[in-house]
């Protein structure tokens, strides 16, 4: 299914519109064209990444650490390490990369101990408040990478 985005509602997402709900709409139209079995799912690089630092963000806002990984396991963390330095979040991937420490393999999480379970949560506090950078960073993101942002109908 090819999504088409008018030129001017595109650039006003991107210029005039709160960082939330610019990444929540851009996004919501990339995600009717997501292939599962294609290289990052058929998404550019700036809408994988963004895509990558969203369901991190979403999960962990929703249910910490914890629900991350037995959401998501570990299999695309790496990736997201890399997306949360890309766009400036040094803070966040300081905080996923401590939390991967603590859960190296999402199949263990039943196994950890009190001591992993509030380290989790101490990283899930440090996240809650760093929540409001995220999509300002995203936003920043794809205004610089625009071009390869799905190309607005003409």
């Amino acid at each position: 299914m090819d999504i088409k985005i008018n030129e001017a509602y595109f650039l006003r997402l991107l210029n005039e519109t709160e960082p939330t709900d610019a990444v929540e709409t851009l996004s919501g139209f990339w995600l009717h064209r997501m292939a599962e079995k294609s290289e990052h799912f058929g998404l550019s690089k700036p809408e994988w990444q963004t895509q990558l630092i969203s369901i991190y963000a979403g999960e962990v806002g929703n249910g910490g650490h914890s629900q991350y990984f037995l959401n998501r396991g570990t299999t695309h963390a790496p990736e997201t390490l890399v997306a949360l330095k890309n766009v400036s979040l040094h803070d966040l991937a300081e905080i996923m990369q401590a939390a991967l420490n603590v859960v190296t393999d999402y199949s263990c999480i039943e196994n950890l101990t009190p001591s992993d379970l509030q380290k989790l949560h101490s990283l899930d506090v440090k996240t809650w408040s760093l929540v409001a950078d995220i999509d300002s960073a995203l936003l920043r993101q794809l205004r610089e990478n625009s071009s390869q942002v799905f190309v607005p109908e003409r």
